[in-house]
């Protein structure tokens, strides 16, 4: 421990003084540190003395080097590094915010921005792999989060049990409730432990599991080892495909996923670590999965709607009947599954493509996927907002949609 009081000077000369203690780990003690000239406030996280000091610095000053704060928001590293001859240590800002650890225990948000919290966490995984890093400590401990102006900030913190090719190996695994097995088993068989990428996939799989549906993967099966181990050895068993609907869950339904993202995590839990989905595959899911979360007009449990889904996946209440009706000419276009809409369906204005747009009846509303060359928007209650060509997205009753210069209502 270092005295409360203590001055701390960095390799570029920054004088700190450490103000408190914050909190202490397996690979060192983290203080709070106030800055000398300005009074801003800092991180310092001091590395435990058994760990080989040169090995360590090195370690920092590669982190250091790849600047990770310019690569990504999200990600808060090391800046600065500091050695004396009891020990070294790296500085990074200060960042306030709740553990989401704290955050996923007492969700402070809803399945959409669960998902979005998702996204940013599979972002700043994907911005850690394309600089050539595997964090090697994936899990809700090193996530921050915090409200600003009604949206939540997410920041990776702790990246220094990292891997790459150009540093030394880490010292340490990860926590043992994400790590795969192979990390799990190596230390028993006596080879060498290494995080990679590829375990990477399986630690961001488990955090996602937790922010997204707000449970483990070996939720309920925590309580012995034995459970714990079957529970986290390659197969998911909340999988959909398996699970019976009266099934008793924590958090929210995996019946309210789309196939896309069960396929992740089916993948993702894989004790194939090539199989594991790799973090811009998360992005891309989850960016098309927020377009299409909707709430169920009976029960308001959240869902994200798919063409194949023809009722309120977790409480089977029957969808609407909808249908488009176009003002000028009050003439109705019914909805049945996949319906192709273009020129001839909307009144033969020339603006519209002959093929302008494909509309899916799903559990909730509908989705559209729009590609005519004037374009589809949408009323936003003041402006014409135009939907993005060829992503479906979901569209409610009552609303008002202008197919190039076609208005039409979705109404019952």
């Amino acid at each position: 421990m270092i005295p409360i009081g203590t001055t701390i000077t960095t390799n570029t000369g920054h004088r700190v003084v450490v103000k408190c203690f914050i909190s202490s780990g397996g690979q060192g003690v983290v203080y709070l540190v106030i800055d000398v000239r300005t009074g801003a406030s800092g991180v310092i996280k001091v590395f435990h003395d058994k760990f080989d000091k040169g090995t360590t610095e090195q370690r920092i000053r590669y982190l250091i080097s790849k600047q990770l704060n310019t690569k990504c928001r999200t990600l808060i590293a090391p800046t600065e590094w500091f050695s004396t001859t009891k020990f070294v240590g790296h500085y990074a800002p200060f960042v306030a915010g709740q553990s989401l650890e704290q955050v996923v225990a007492n969700p402070k948000f809803d399945f959409y921005r669960g998902l979005c919290v998702a996204l940013a966490v599979a972002w700043s995984v994907d911005i850690l792999h394309n600089q050539g890093l595997a964090s090697g400590d994936i899990h809700a401990g090193n996530y921050l989060i915090s409200e600003v102006n009604s949206h939540f900030e997410v920041q990776c913190i702790d990246n220094d049990n990292f891997a790459a090719s150009g540093a030394p190996p880490p010292p340490m695994i990860g926590h043992e409730l994400y790590t795969p097995l192979e990390l799990r088993d190596e230390p028993l068989s006596g080879r060498p432990v290494l995080p990679s990428i590829l375990t990477d996939r399986y630690e961001l799989t488990v955090l996602l599991h937790e922010v997204i549906l707000l449970c483990h993967p070996a939720a309920g099966q925590e309580d012995s080892e034995t459970g714990f181990q079957r529970a986290m050895s390659g197969r998911w068993l909340l999988d959909p495909t398996l699970l019976k609907r009266s099934s008793t869950i924590l958090g929210y339904s995996p019946f309210a996923l789309n196939s896309d993202l069960c396929r992740l995590f089916r993948k993702g839990l894989s004790t194939d670590p090539h199989e594991r989905p790799t973090a811009h595959e998360w992005v891309s899911v989850l960016t098309a999965a927020l377009d299409c979360v909707d709430y169920c007009d009976t029960c308001g449990y959240p869902s994200i709607i798919e063409s194949g889904k023809t009722c309120c996946p977790v409480n089977r209440h029957p969808y609407p009947q909808l249908r488009l009706v176009i003002k000028d000419s009050g003439k109705t276009i019914p909805l049945r599954g996949a319906t192709c809409i273009g020129r001839d369906d909307l009144g033969g204005s020339a603006c519209v493509s002959s093929r302008h747009a494909t509309v899916r009846q799903t559990a909730f509303g509908i989705t559209l996927e729009t590609f005519g060359r004037n374009g589809t928007y949408r009323w936003n209650g003041s402006d014409w907002k135009k939907i993005p060509d060829g992503r479906p997205v979901v569209v409610h009753k009552d609303e008002r949609l202008r197919f190039a210069d076609v208005q039409v209502m979705v109404t019952r």
